[in-house]
């Protein structure tokens, strides 16, 4: 299945547009009046109340359903409007799923880089350094910023940062993913020391 799927892209990328082009072209005006008629169906339809945020990325599913309305009214597309307006829609709702649950990650987020700003709590310390002795017991963490950029801190201090285990677990899955947050005790994570953390019997690993 994924074999030929492929191979039907390969075969066929592209193909469509330049017949859908001179479809559009030959009545350009007509064209531009019926793609802003759908999109704006599609978006009433859609999230007829939404605020701006989601009305914007609804927009985006809408300009896409107009235009593969169009490629059914032009003879070019292989599916229905039927058909098109039932994918585009379910992809447009898990879209919008997903929206929902960004904010508070997002969110998150943005606290942790507040708290990065701050030189004392996350000091810049580079490979082969050490953590300041001034900034011995104040410091939650460490920014890495040459060569390799990154930032550690303890499973303890990204949740009371961010407020709480669950969305912490959140953030770090976005984060880890990404490579810019390693965490010590999770798996998926790497391990690093820097000398300064913990105690002189045990130092702290990141």
């Amino acid at each position: 299945m994924a074999k030929a799927t492929e191979q039907t892209i390969s075969e066929n990328y592209g193909v469509a547009f330049a017949p859908f082009m001179d479809a559009v072209c030959a009545d350009l005006d007509s064209t531009v009046e019926r793609v802003k008629r759908n999109a704006a169906l599609f978006v009433e339809k859609v999230a007829p109340e939404a605020d701006a945020k989601t009305t914007r990325l609804v927009e985006k599913f809408g300009i896409i359903y107009a235009d593969a309305i169009e490629s059914c009214k032009f003879g070019i597309a292989p599916w229905t409007e039927r058909r098109a307006r039932d994918a585009i829609t379910s992809v447009c709702l898990v879209a919008l799923k997903r929206l929902a649950e960004e904010p508070p990650v997002d969110s998150a987020i943005e606290k942790l880089r507040v708290w990065l700003q701050h030189p004392r709590r996350f000091p810049a310390i580079e490979n082969g350094e050490s953590l300041p002795p001034d900034l011995k017991g104040q410091a939650k963490g460490f920014r890495r910023s040459k060569i390799r950029q990154f930032v550690a801190v303890l499973p303890e201090d990204l949740q009371k940062i961010v407020g709480g285990r669950e969305i912490a677990e959140k953030v770090l899955k976005r984060l880890v993913d990404k490579g810019s947050i390693w965490m010590d005790g999770d798996k998926r994570g790497r391990k690093v020391q820097v000398s300064g953390f913990g105690t002189a019997n045990r130092e702290r690993w990141y």
